[in-house]
Formats: C-alpha cells, structure tokens, sequence
C-alpha cells in the first residue's frame, strides 16, 4: 500500500512554497526515464494532478504535506494523513478507506482477492476481462479497464513480456 499520489502545482503545495510548473515537472521526468515513457500520457497526469488532490480533499481525504520522493526530487509526494500521526508505508489505506464508502454508495462493486486472469479483446482493443476468486468465476464486458498491478521494475521478466 502506497503512501500518496503525486501533485504538481497544488495548494498544498503552494502554501509551502514549493512550486513547480507542470512543464517543468514534465521535462524532469522525461530526462529521468530518458523519453521511454509516453510523454502524452504523463504530461495529461501531471495536468490533472493538481485537481485531482483537490478532488481527494473534497472526498475527505487529508494530507499530511507534500514531500520529495527523493532528494534531488521536487515536492510533488502528496502523503495522506492516516489521522493516527505514524506517516509512513501503508498511510495511502486512508484515503482507500475515505473513497470507500462514497464509491460503493454509486453502486461501485469491490472483488477483492479475485485476480483477473486475461484480458477480452476485439479489434485490438480491450473489452473486459475474466476474474477468478476461489469461489466464483466472472466475465466482465467494460468500456475501459484499468490495469493497476504496481510496480515491476526490478522483475526482468515482467518487463520483457
């Protein structure tokens, strides 16, 4: 479980005076990942990311402050205040427990522990999926499906595939 999203220009930011423009957050991540990264796509995220914090706050979910992910980085790593004061790996299960209920309320429906076992495809695009708990088995037809797996840098194998 993750700690925060990533914020480029928000008010919390603002109101520590660590301001960067988007266009400079794009160039420095595009130097980072030495342009293998679909540009785009990446600087569509970092546009939308400050109303997305924005939105998050709205939804109830509270920040700790924004940090640097690492040294030399920016202060983009909006942490969540899990409200118990131990910042730290796994805060993030906060703003998941906020988003919750609201979700779930607009008929939103949790699988947990049902990993997707393959993607269904027509004309080269996905079009649902199949998922399987140890109980039962589900098709899904969607008009998007979001692909939220984490990180797999350091597998070589994943990353060859």
């Amino acid at each position: 479980m993750g700690m925060g999203p990533l914020g480029i220009n928000s008010k919390i930011q603002k109101a520590n005076f660590n301001e960067i423009s988007v266009a400079e957050a794009l160039k420095n991540q595009m130097e980072y990942t030495h342009y293998r990264v679909n540009g785009r796509l990446v600087a569509r995220y970092f546009k939308q990311s400050a109303s997305t914090i924005d939105w998050l706050e709205g939804m109830w979910v509270k920040f700790a402050g924004a940090f640097c992910y690492f040294k030399e980085s920016n202060a983009t790593w909006h942490i969540v205040d899990p409200g118990d004061g131990k910042i730290g790996p796994g805060c993030a299960s906060a703003m998941n427990k906020a988003l919750t209920k609201p979700a779930e309320e607009l008929g939103v429906k949790f699988y947990l522990e049902t990993p997707v076992k393959g993607l269904l495809t027509e004309d080269g695009k996905v079009t649902g999926l199949v998922a399987e708990s140890e109980t039962a088995k589900y098709t899904v037809h969607a008009k998007a499906v979001v692909v939220a797996n984490g990180g797999y840098g350091s597998n070589a194998e994943m990353l060859k595939a």
